[in-house]
């Protein structure tokens, strides 16, 4: 396990350049939505929770679908909402929150990232209607060298701001 985190680590930046170039050329399909190219891994996985608030707050479907992985099983925890895994049900889940125009506004503060190998934790408050909800969430690395969220949960945290 050890020997293939390594082979993954010294091969994501060749990854990752070939995909660019391959892009470039017209052979890959442009990502409208993918992050910037990041070398650092907790940058790179940053850039990628900061791309899934601003989907939400932009009420971005498009956005946040492209958000979720496609090659690993996501799961996702909404405020009073049972637990609900698989790509289907988790993206219809956004759908739903995403077209609801008494959705609230939604800002994270206090992000703070764990990368280990291909998994990363971000853990961050979510400032909403002047509360704070305490937010996890999962990314995985893709085989196209990106991070993308494998899981999210959101809850009650005992911490009220007037910040929002």
């Amino acid at each position: 396990m050890i020997l293939l985190r390594q082979w993954c680590g010294a091969m994501r930046p060749v990854i990752r350049h070939m995909v660019i170039a391959l892009g470039l050329l017209g052979l890959v399909p442009y990502l409208a939505h993918a992050e910037p190219v990041v070398s650092d891994p907790a940058q790179a996985v940053l850039a990628a929770n900061e791309a899934f608030y601003r989907a939400f707050s932009q009420r971005d479907i498009p956005a946040m679908d492209a958000i979720w992985s496609t090659e690993e099983q996501v799961a996702v925890s909404h405020p009073g909402w049972p637990r609900l895994t698989g790509r289907a049900a988790v993206m219809r889940s956004w759908r739903a929150i995403l077209t609801n125009p008494g959705s609230p506004k939604i800002r994270v503060t206090n992000a703070m990232v764990k990368v280990d190998g291909p998994i990363a934790v971000v853990t961050g408050d979510e400032l909403v209607r002047g509360s704070v909800l305490n937010a996890l969430n999962v990314f995985a690395l893709q085989q196209d060298g990106s991070w993308r969220m494998i899981g999210h949960h959101s809850g009650a945290s005992r911490i009220r701001s007037a910040d929002t």
